[in-house]
C-alpha cells in the first residue's frame, strides 16, 4: 500500500524537564483521528445550554476556582447512533456525524466496514465521479440494503470533491450522491479530536466478523506513474519490479490503524473495506425509535482545565480528568487526560541511564514530577491548590518485591491498587479501554505506573509497572525505559 504520511509532533515531558532525551518528529502531515467521544471546545451546546452551569451542578465546590479563573473545563459529547436498513442479513448501525441547523437532517456513517471492493475496476487516473465503485453504492447496495419507504428519506445530496492538498491531485466536478464516502479532509473534521479520548477508535474499521481493516475515502491519493518500457528492460530491472511502483490511479484511504493516508493505494489493485456515508431526513418515527438527541447532545465526559505546557505554538492547557470527588473533605483528585512526555523511572544526574533497583521514594521521576514539572506548569495561584499528600507504596502482590517506605508528594503516578479503583478489575479485559492513555497529538503509549514491578521477593525491584498502549498491565519493563507520565494529584477545593 502507499507510505503513511505522519502525524504532528508530540509535545514532550522531557522539554519540560530537560532530562536531556531524544524527541522523535515525524515527517510530513497526517491526518488524526480516533476514539467513541466528540470532545466540544464549545461552552453550549446546540441546544444553547451552557456547559459549565451544567458541570458545576455536578462539582458544587469547582465554582469558586472557576470564578477566580484558576479552572476551566473541556467537555465530550457522545455520539448519537441508530439503526437503518440492512445488509447480508445484518442490521446497519450508523454514526451521527451532523445534524442539520434546522435538526431535520442527519449526515450518518456507517460504523462498520459493510463490504471490501475495489475503488475501481480499471487501473486508470479516476474520479469519485466515474469510479465503480460510487456507481455500486448508489445502484447495488443502496436497492438491496434499503427497503423503499427507507430509501425516501435518504436524501440525494450535491456534494464536493476535492483535490488533494499535498499531491495536487484533481478530485473532479460535483456530484449528486445518496450514499458516498467520507473525503479526507471531512474524515479529518468529523474525527480530528478522536485519538485522544482514550477508547476504541471511531477511526478504525470494522468488519462484521470484528476485525479491522482498511478502508477508501473518496479523496485522489498521489498521480499515477506510466506504465514500464518493458522491451527495454534487462533482468536486474525486472527483479526490482514493484507493480505497484506503476499504479495509474491513486486513492486516498484510512489504514487499519486508524490513519489516514493522503498518498492512497491502487485504485483497482486493492479490494480495501466500503464505510458509505449517507444524509437522511429525520422522522419522528426514527427519532423516537433511536433515541436520538438531535440538537441536545448528552454530556459524558468533564475536563478540568489546570496549568500549561510549552509546545510549539506556546502554552497550551493541561487537562484533567475527575477520579474522584470527595466534596466532604472539599477535595478532588485529578489524573491527566492525556500523557504530558515520556521518561524513565530512574536516570542518573549524569544522565546515564541505569537499571539501578530502586523503590517509587528513590525515583528520579518522582522528584522530577514533584520539583521541575510542579515548578514550571503551575503558577503560584495554582501551586497552591495543589495538595501534599502521603501516598502508600505497596509491595508487588505477585513476586513481593518491595514498594518501599510511603511517600510525602504533591505529583505523583498511579499505584496498581489505585488503577484498579478507578479503572475497574485488572483482570477484566472489558476494563482495558478505559486505561488506554495518548499523547495530545493522539499518539498511543505505554504509560508508567508507580508500583514496582516483578523481581526477587523481599528485594527491590529493577522493574516498575506500566499500562500497555492496548491497556493491559505489564511488569517486566526496565526502570531505564522512556514510558509516558500521567501525572496525578489532589487538589484543595475551598
Amino acid at each position: 500500500m502507499g507510505k503513511k504520511i505522519s502525524g504532528i509532533m508530540r509535545v514532550l515531558f522531557v522539554m519540560i524537564l530537560c532530562f536531556g532525551m531524544c524527541v522523535s518528529m515525524p515527517a510530513g502531515v497526517r491526518v488524526s483521528a480516533a476514539a467513541g467521544e466528540n470532545a466540544q471546545s464549545s461552552n453550549t451546546d446546540l441546544s444553547g445550554t451552557n456547559l459549565t452551569e451544567r458541570c458545576l451542578q455536578k462539582y458544587p465546590k469547582l465554582a469558586g476556582l472557576v470564578e477566580k479563573g484558576l479552572i476551566g473545563f473541556t467537555f465530550e459529547y457522545k455520539r448519537d447512533t441508530l439503526k437503518f436498513g440492512t445488509w447480508e442479513g445484518k442490521a446497519l448501525e450508523w454514526e451521527v456525524l451532523e445534524y442539520s441547523d434546522d435538526g431535520k437532517y442527519a449526515l450518518i456513517w456507517c460504523t462498520n466496514i459493510i463490504c471490501n471492493r475495489k475503488y475501481n475496476e480499471e487501473d486508470k487516473s479516476v474520479t469519485w465521479k466515474k469510479c465503480s465503485l460510487r456507481k455500486w453504492l448508489n445502484e447495488d447496495f443502496l436497492n438491496s440494503a434499503f427497503t423503499k419507504s427507507q430509501r425516501k428519506l435518504i436524501k440525494k445530496t450535491k456534494i464536493q470533491n476535492e483535490n488533494n492538498p499535498y499531491t495536487g491531485t484533481k478530485g473532479g466536478k460535483a456530484t449528486k450522491d445518496k450514499v458516498f464516502l467520507l473525503t479526507a479532509s471531512e474524515f479529518e473534521k468529523y474525527l480530528e479530536d478522536n485519538k485522544k479520548n482514550g477508547y476504541v477508535d471511531r477511526s478504525i474499521g470494522f468488519n462484521f466478523n470484528g476485525d479491522a481493516d482498511s478502508y477508501w475515502l473518496r479523496t485522489p491519493g498521489q498521480k499515477g506513474n506510466p506504465a514500464p518500457d518493458f522491451d527495454n528492460w534487462d533482468w536486474e530491472d525486472w527483479e526490482d519490479y514493484e507493480e505497484e511502483d506503476f499504479l495509474a490511479g491513486y486513492e486516498t484511504y484510512v489504514y487499519k490503524d486508524g490513519e489516514a493516508d493522503w498518498s492512497g493505494t491502487g485504485v483497482a489493485y486493492e479490494s480495501l473495506g466500503v464505510r458509505p456515508v449517507m444524509r437522511i431526513k429525520l422522522s419522528n418515527n426514527l427519532i423516537r425509535k433511536n433515541a436520538l438527541s438531535v440538537g441536545n447532545k448528552p454530556l459524558t465526559n468533564v475536563y478540568i482545565t489546570l496549568g500549561s505546557q510549552d509546545t510549539e505554538d506556546g502554552k497550551v492547557p493541561i487537562e484533567w480528568k475527575i477520579l474522584e470527588y470527595d466534596e466532604e473533605n472539599s477535595r478532588a483528585l485529578l489524573l491527566s487526560r492525556y500523557l504530558v512526555g515520556s521518561a524513565p523511572y530512574y536516570i542518573e544526574n549524569n544522565y546515564t541511564i541505569t537499571d539501578k533497583r530502586v523503590t517509587w521514594e528513590e525515583s528520579k521521576l518522582r522528584k522530577k514530577l514533584n520539583d521541575d514539572f510542579y515548578g514550571s506548569a503551575f503558577s503560584k495561584e495554582e501551586q497552591a491548590l495543589i495538595m501534599k499528600v502521603t501516598i502508600e507504596n505497596k509491595d508487588d502482590p505477585g513476586s513481593k518485591t518491595l514498594g518501599g517506605n510511603d511517600t510525602s508528594d504533591r505529583i505523583f503516578l498511579l499505584s496498581l491498587e489505585e488503577l484498579e479503583k478507578y479503572f475497574g478489575d485488572l483482570n477484566d479485559k472489558t476494563n482495558a479501554e478505559g486505561r488506554i492513555c495518548r499523547f495530545a497529538d493522539g499518539e498511543l503509549f505505554n504509560w508508567w505506573l508507580r508500583s514496582p514491578g516483578y523481581g526477587d521477593v523481599g528485594q527491590k525491584a529493577a522493574t516498575a509497572m506500566c499500562v500497555d498502549d492496548d491497556g493491559s498491565i505489564y511488569g517486566s519493563f526496565h526502570i531505564s525505559n522512556s514510558n509516558g507520565v500521567r501525572p496525578a494529584m489532589w487538589i484543595n477545593l475551598e
